[in-house]
């Protein structure tokens, strides 16, 4: 729902926006890792033994601290925990400067050190769970991706090799130690989305009903301006995009209604 909410905000937000490039950036990197957790999702398919799997969980600790994990994987023994980074390029893991470098084109980029993303998880799903086996491995989504260092003690490959890594855990842990829905069920109940908050008034956003094939207003009931032809799914993404925009969040329910009422009233509906 959070995609897209925000990709029927960037439809509507004028490129002026001080948080237009701000939320396009957000949505590339949004689609990204969901194109990279697809990846992994395809080879988790393959799983023959009775498991659960929970995507995108997320969950307040006792501290209210927020805790954000891609994938938890239910065994009868064992929870498996992924961190997903779907990156191109080169990469390296610096423990020393607990960071992650990309370099492309002959650049070095940081970003935030993965490792220490899921240590935290586990940490936290170890205080839920303290008598369980848990243990965690970031993925690498992208199948361009080199890696070219990284730890000995922690492991981290490609998305590829994940349900061979669950094979080996389960091979070491062979005990049944858990009612696999009952863990299910306990996880579930303390999922809780973050709620991201934008704010920007009625004028900043677009008016109107916009063509999807060449993004031209829509004149006279639903006619394209540009090629003068009706576009009949208009009216439906239409009505799913003010579905979205009058969510709790991230727009207001006035203000989408607002926008929606005038358009149908200018099209004659």
């Amino acid at each position: 729902m959070k995609l897209q909410q925000l990709e029927a905000i960037m439809r509507r937000l004028d490129e002026l926006h001080p948080d237009y490039l701000h939320l396009k950036e957000q949505l590339a990197m949004m689609n990204a890792g969901i194109a990279g957790e697809n990846e992994v999702q395809f080879y988790l398919r393959e799983l023959a033994m009775p498991h659960r799997v929970i995507r995108n969980f997320s969950f307040l600790n006792a501290q209210q601290q927020r805790h954000e994990i891609d994938f938890i994987i239910i065994f009868p023994s064992l929870i498996v925990c992924f961190e997903v980074k779907n990156m191109a390029d080169t990469l390296q893991f610096d423990m020393e400067t607990s960071q992650l470098l990309r370099i492309r084109a002959g650049v070095t980029e940081r970003f935030p050190n993965p490792i220490e993303q899921l240590k935290r998880h586990l940490r936290a799903l170890s205080f839920l769970f303290p008598t369980t086996p848990i243990c965690g491995a970031v993925v690498i989504a992208n199948r361009r991706a080199i890696i070219t260092s990284k730890p000995h003690d922690f492991p981290i490959f490609h998305a590829d090799y994940v349900t061979s890594f669950i094979a080996k855990k389960l091979m070491q842990y062979q005990e049944p130690v858990m009612d696999i829905e009952d863990i299910y069920n306990n996880l579930m109940s303390l999922h809780s989305p973050k709620k991201e908050q934008y704010t920007f008034t009625f004028m900043q956003l677009k008016r109107d009903i916009f063509c999807e094939r060449c993004t031209l207003h829509m004149v006279n009931s639903f006619v394209c301006a540009a090629v003068f032809k009706i576009n009949t799914l208009i009216f439906k993404h239409c009505m799913i995009s003010v579905y979205l925009l009058t969510r709790p969040l991230p727009v207001s329910s006035s203000l989408g209604c607002a926008i929606f009422h005038r358009d149908m009233q200018r099209n004659g509906y």
